[in-house]
């Protein structure tokens, strides 16, 4: 297939977080037209740490970017495990617990990928999809935006979030299941303080009513990333309040949190990015449209939730897969979304899966019930983190991995074949230093 060809196929991706702008990497190399539509009037920083791993890691590797993932490194030590009064229970480092070595900021993921895409894609800010046209006579799509305007595109990607607008304007609700896990989550930035506790580390402290809440450092900004988390089984509205009755709903949720909460509470009306959300997995039955000329992809497809701890690897493997199945069956929309599916759809269905006791068995009722789960971490962590299991961990897995036998440690197919245009890595690390 000539690149001539292929230049012809033009791409609208809506979202500019991780999944859009790793599809647009892709299609650029495949020698299609990219175009990201983000509606946020510019990259969103910081956001709270995420890592890759097994096929997300790999996805990385492909894409030449495992060095400039690590240059980008949160610097976070290790996790600490406490009680309200800052007793450690568990103490684990950087991969030997749920810390790894790729721990990187959201926003700092994006904006590797929009620094490797912008020479190659039409980034446009500040607008998103309120249309969608598919064209059966010129098989082509019209999309209208916000801001007014409308253009034609052979191919759309929505890549946004679990309640993702683009989805309902071009698929509806038809298929879509949202599955909420009786959890609310909240995170937001307060300043990371000369004396604040373990403030190199992945910081929770579990309390009673089923609450716990973590900090996390980005020591860029010179702040910490908080969070909480607690339970509830069904949703009580919190996610649709403005801002400021949420700030005052957490602070009265956590006024008997302690000092780490006294020092969350009095930072709080202060913070300027709180998120604030009642968590759910997204399953669509489908992921692209009858035609195929349509796709999902990232959270709007198959959000996962942050318990299960594969969002940023799904995202990143996932738009590998689309992108290399569009542009392997590039004249045959619809085998592509099949093959889509056919590769990714089982990955997917493993990676959502949660044991039938999380998130319950993560949160206590009872001061008592906190105790008996901080003393059950004390154990793990003095197993996880001894030597003898850190040096036997990857001969374990690879005897378990070869008898139970896991998506996971699948390798992901092969594209290089249909690159017609290889792309020089821009080192967006050194250029931020110099």
């Amino acid at each position: 297939m000539s690149v001539a060809t292929a230049a012809k196929k033009s791409v609208l991706i809506s979202g500019g977080s991780i999944a859009g702008p790793a599809a647009a990497f892709w299609l650029n190399r495949y020698g299609f037209k990219t175009t990201v539509v983000e509606r946020w009037p510019e990259l969103r920083p910081g956001g709270q740490s995420i890592d890759v791993a097994h096929y997300g890691l790999e996805a990385v590797q492909r894409m030449g970017l495992e060095g400039e993932l690590r240059a980008r490194f949160t610097g976070e030590k290790g996790t600490t495990f406490t009680d309200k009064n800052n007793q450690v229970y568990m103490q684990l480092g950087v991969g030997s617990g749920p810390t790894n070595e790729f721990e990187i900021l959201r926003g700092d993921f994006a904006d590797m990928l929009y620094q490797e895409t912008k020479a190659d894609t039409e980034w446009i800010f500040g607008d998103y999809i309120i249309g969608v046209n598919e064209r059966l006579s010129t098989d082509d799509i019209e999309v209208e935006f916000k801001s007014g305007k409308k253009e034609i595109y052979d191919y759309v990607i929505i890549a946004e979030g679990a309640r993702s607008w683009g989805r309902k304007t071009a698929f509806g609700n038809k298929g879509i299941e949202y599955k909420p896990i009786g959890t609310y989550i909240a995170y937001f930035s307060i300043p990371l303080e000369q004396d604040t506790p373990f403030g190199d580390q992945w910081h929770v402290i579990w309390l009673s009513g089923q609450r716990a809440i973590y900090f996390r450092p980005d020591f860029k900004a010179k702040t910490q990333r908080a969070g909480i988390m607690f339970l509830s089984k069904e949703s009580k509205g919190y996610e649709k309040l403005s801002e400021s009755e949420q700030k005052a709903v957490i602070a009265e949720i956590y006024k008997d949190g302690g000092i780490n909460a006294e020092r969350m509470i009095k930072h709080l009306d202060k913070s300027e990015d709180l998120y604030f959300e009642y968590l759910g997995q997204v399953h669509a039955e489908k992921w692209s449209s009858e035609s195929g000329k349509i796709y999902l992809c990232g959270d709007s497809a198959w959000c996962g939730t942050p318990l299960i701890g594969m969002g940023t690897s799904l995202s990143v493997a996932g738009a590998y897969i689309l992108s290399g199945e569009l542009a392997k069956n590039q004249n045959n929309p619809r085998l592509a979304a099949k093959s889509y599916e056919n590769n990714f759809r089982p990955i997917v269905k493993e990676a959502q899966k949660l044991p039938p006791f999380i998130p319950r068995a993560l949160f206590q009722e009872s001061e008592w019930g906190v105790k008996i789960w901080l003393n059950t971490t004390t154990v793990l962590g003095w197993i996880f983190g001894s030597r003898l299991v850190i040096a036997l961990t990857p001969t374990i897995v690879n005897i378990w991995s070869r008898f139970f036998p896991t998506e996971e440690k699948k390798t992901l197919p092969d594209y290089e074949q249909y690159i017609t245009n290889p792309i020089k890595l821009v080192s967006t690390a050194t250029t931020k230093k110099a």
